[in-house]
């Protein structure tokens, strides 16, 4: 069974620590600017299930999970929610030092923001490495084959450069004292001179002087081989990284878009956490068994697009998430007023319920 085989449970835990660094990071762009806004963060959770261990960052409570499955960051402000809900309260009042629905909107606007911002950052952080790792490219080189020793593939038994007395092997160094380098270089200097009468043709073995049979002379790639190609400068990287983001960003905005015009399936764009992290696991697996610098540009460039792409769902206008929070404030701020508490206990039992039940039987029938 697919489930029970070790390739897929080797996929599936690399897509689970990938995903799980991408909370992570989104996490902690919520504590860094609660912290900076003056809300106090009373925990910072990574991972769920059993507790390994827990510490104490300042008054902020650290804890290290048994499964490495998501994280939460939980703000001060709970008990005043709860206290105005029991006490009647129209508005939530007298808050505690540190609260989140004490602070004034546009610093919540900015703690909500920070998670998806630190998504995009880590995004550009990503494409921006990748594009400044040298690349491994494969070339053939100058040493030639010939059509005529391959008549099953090309049906001659006898070309221009055979004719010349060239052989399969041979390494051209010029054409017309032209210098070649890789086949390339020498197929371009061949089609400008396959017009010509005669060319004199330069190889380790001697100088041959080959005559087109209609502009043919018969010369095949033979010997493929690597060289490095350098990575881009600091400044052109990270101008290439933003036009990659802006471009991923577009695409999934075309996607949900698409969605309510009903020419492509909820399923297609909003994948579950299981199947992601599958995908991410088997592409990055295959591309390591193929060579070990391929699979680490790879994991490096899915990292960035799943970081962006949970950034972007996360400022979705639902309410458990970010984009509605940050909307919510946004009113708050525009109204110069919160809530009634229970609204805000409304909100979230609405969101919550989008993305537990509505989401996924969307995924299922649409």
């Amino acid at each position: 069974m697919k489930f029970l085989s070790l390739s897929w449970i080797l996929s599936f835990l690399i897509g689970i620590l990938a995903l799980d660094l991408i909370i992570i990071i989104h996490e902690l762009g919520h504590f860094i600017a609660a912290r900076a806004c003056g809300i106090k963060v009373e925990s910072l959770t990574f991972g769920t299930g059993p507790k390994l261990f827990s510490t104490h960052f300042g008054s902020t409570k650290v804890t290290l999970n048994l499964i490495p499955f998501g994280g939460a960051t939980v703000m001060a402000g709970q008990d005043d929610l709860k206290y105005a809900i029991m006490q009647k309260k129209n508005r939530i009042e007298n808050c505690e030092e540190g609260s989140l629905y004490g602070v004034h909107p546009l610093k919540r606007i900015i703690t909500y923001l920070a998670g998806p911002l630190m998504n995009v950052l880590f995004a550009l952080l990503c494409f921006t490495t990748l594009l400044l790792m040298p690349v491994l490219q494969d070339y053939y080189t100058s040493k030639i084959a010939l059509s005529s020793d391959y008549p099953e593939y090309f049906g001659v038994n006898e070309c221009a450069a055979s004719r010349a007395g060239m052989k399969t092997g041979d390494t051209v160094l010029s054409v017309n004292g032209i210098k070649v380098n890789e086949y390339e270089d020498l197929q371009a200097v061949l089609k400008e001179h396959s017009s010509d009468q005669a060319v004199e043709i330069e190889t380790d073995r001697g100088v041959f002087t080959v005559v087109p049979d209609n502009g043919v002379f018969g010369i095949i790639p033979y010997d493929v081989d690597y060289k490095t190609i350098p990575g881009q400068s600091l400044g052109n990287a990270i101008r290439l990284s933003f036009k990659e983001c802006f471009a991923n960003i577009k695409n999934f905005i075309d996607s949900v878009i698409s969605i309510f015009k009903g020419k492509s399936k909820v399923s297609d764009t909003l994948s579950s956490t299981i199947t992601a992290s599958e995908q991410i696991g088997v592409i990055s697996q295959n591309a390591f068994r193929a060579d070990f610098n391929a699979g680490l540009r790879v994991v490096i460039y899915l990292a960035g697009a799943v970081s962006l792409s949970l950034g972007v769902a996360n400022m979705l206008p639902i309410s458990a998430l970010d984009g509605g929070l940050i909307l919510i404030s946004f009113i708050e701020l525009v109204f110069g007023r919160t809530f009634p508490p229970k609204v805000y206990i409304i909100l979230q039992v609405v969101g919550i319920l989008t993305i537990l039940v509505v989401i996924p039987l969307l995924r299922i029938f649409f």
